[in-house]
């Protein structure tokens, strides 16, 4: 049975509030970007996620600004004041897009 996981449950704590949604699956390109050596640290990595984490995050809820209004996740992945929760959103759907290391085959002798 294959581990493929189409959708992967996201459930954050940011600021005491529950952050939920749906994450599609990441894309080969868009994982490929986020490995290159284009993402040298930090701020090259939340550069990319700006772009391309909206398009994988569904059903995004639980994020509210001061006066009362939903924050919508391009507003997450664009703000500084959640890069904290864009990384974590980041690295969810990098670890979902790899699949476990299968154990070395041994060689019978």
């Amino acid at each position: 049975m294959s581990g493929y996981v189409r959708a992967t449950k996201l459930d954050e704590e940011f600021e005491g509030e529950r952050v939920t949604g749906l994450l599609a699956p990441l894309r080969l390109p868009d994982l490929l970007r986020l490995q290159s050596t284009q993402v040298a640290n930090d701020e090259d990595a939340a550069r990319v996620l700006a772009e391309i984490v909206p398009q994988y995050v569904k059903d995004f809820a639980g994020l509210t600004a001061q006066d009362g209004t939903v924050v919508p996740i391009e507003e997450v992945c664009s703000s500084a004041y959640f890069l904290k929760l864009a990384m974590a959103i980041g690295r969810k759907l990098v670890t979902a897009a790899t699949p476990p290391q299968l154990p070395s085959e041994t060689s019978a002798s």
